[in-house]
């Protein structure tokens, strides 16, 4: 059985930390709010992999918010 190649994921963080802290689309509460949340999730151990999916996800939502930042439109 042939196994998969294992994928490092902390590259793919780091550019999405880049993508965060471009000021395009997000306001500057949100990019607190997002490295917040990344802190949050390496505190609690999470992998790599699923902090990536995580940030990325959430900068998209952020981003589609416009103007409005995450914590007002919850």
């Amino acid at each position: 059985m042939e196994k998969m190649p294992a994928v490092d994921f902390g590259p793919k963080v780091d550019k999405e930390v880049e993508r965060i802290e471009t000021p395009e689309k997000l306001t500057e509460k949100d990019e607190e709010t997002l490295f917040e949340y990344k802190r949050d999730m390496e505190v609690e151990g999470l992998s790599s992999g699923r902090i990536f999916k995580l940030l990325c996800h959430t900068r998209k939502v952020a981003e589609r918010l416009g103007d409005k930042n995450q914590l007002d439109a919850t």
